[in-house]
């Protein structure tokens, strides 16, 4: 479930956002996959995509997450790479933002490289659902495990 904050398709013609203006995004993305292998999710929804938030509720969210947590304990964690980028965001349309490239190694798992993408909003930092996670919450249910709003 690692994959929650990326999964986004690259577009030739987006319009720039803000993402020039926000800080390097590493920090960012590291604190993030931290709080998603430690199950921590209401600190994860926090800096959800607004336009995400809308159709994952934080109730909805943290119902939806916590059924299936991230097995093991990070060993190491490091930003590969950070590139400028444009991407489709389910829910809002074609925006710039970083790609983010981090290798995460778990115990039990071994190494994982993903690539995630944030998106600047008012100067922060926000990750984006992927497009099959955010049918799922749109739809109001998460999968497989029978909720349904």
């Amino acid at each position: 479930m690692l994959v929650v904050a990326a999964a986004a398709l690259a577009g030739a013609a987006a319009p720039r956002a803000s993402a020039p203006s926000a800080p390097d995004p590493g920090p960012f993305v590291k604190r993030l996959v931290v709080e998603m292998v430690r199950d921590d999710y209401a600190h994860a929804w926090l800096t959800l995509h607004p336009a995400h938030k809308a159709v994952a509720p934080r109730w909805e969210y943290l119902y939806c997450e916590l059924k299936s947590p991230i097995p093991g304990e990070i060993q190491s964690l490091e930003i590969v790479k950070v590139a400028d980028e444009p991407f489709f965001v389910a829910g809002v349309g074609r925006v710039w933002g970083k790609s983010v490239t981090f290798r995460v190694v778990l115990r039990g798992l071994g190494p994982i490289t993903h690539t995630s993408h944030v998106v600047a909003v008012n100067g922060s930092w926000r990750w984006i659902l992927t497009p099959g996670r955010y049918r799922l919450y749109r739809n109001d249910g998460c999968g497989g495990n029978g909720l349904t709003v």
